[in-house]
């Protein structure tokens, strides 16, 4: 490894939030419309998931990417990921109640969530600076994040 480029390695808890139809609700509308709907729906459910201690790690424009036992020393970090998916239900319901009165279509999202080894660090650009987690416990869980669609469901984790 290069050394201007640093990683760790760590037990971490990743969640992947997507919202569903996305696509489909701003097909036709304003861009601008899609950017107010980020800042409601998805910072909202971001804001839940660092109440209980994760980190929103990255926006993917229709969901989300955070970890959980990476920047703090949660104890049990997978009992804090599955307690953010459950308050991002809640939130969610009071989120679709002020939809259903605004006359907007109800949300759904789907979350998935993984334990395991990642590697946390730096990707620079002369513009950019991000950390992040990279690693298959990543990749394995945006594929257990889509599998909450072919089981009809809003939450999936791994064993």
């Amino acid at each position: 490894m290069d050394s201007g480029y640093q990683a760790e390695k760590k037990t971490a808890t990743i969640l992947f939030c997507d919202i569903r139809n996305c696509t489909r609700l701003f097909d036709a509308e304003d861009p601008l419309k899609a950017v107010k709907f980020a800042n409601t729906v998805l910072a909202e459910l971001g804001k839940e998931v660092e109440k209980v201690g994760g980190r929103v790690d990255r926006f993917t424009g229709d969901g989300f990417m955070a970890h959980f036992g990476i920047s703090d020393s949660l104890e049990n970090h997978t009992e804090s990921a599955c307690r953010a998916a459950l308050n991002m239900r809640d939130a969610l319901q009071g989120i679709n109640n002020k939809r259903y009165y605004e006359v907007e279509s109800v949300v759904t999202a789907g979350i998935g969530i993984h334990t395991g080894s990642v590697a946390f660090g730096k990707i620079e650009t002369s513009q950019i600076k991000q950390e992040t987690v990279l690693g298959d416990v990543v990749n394995t869980n945006s594929r257990i994040e889509e599998l909450t669609k072919y089981f009809s469901v809003d939450i999936l984790l791994c064993e």
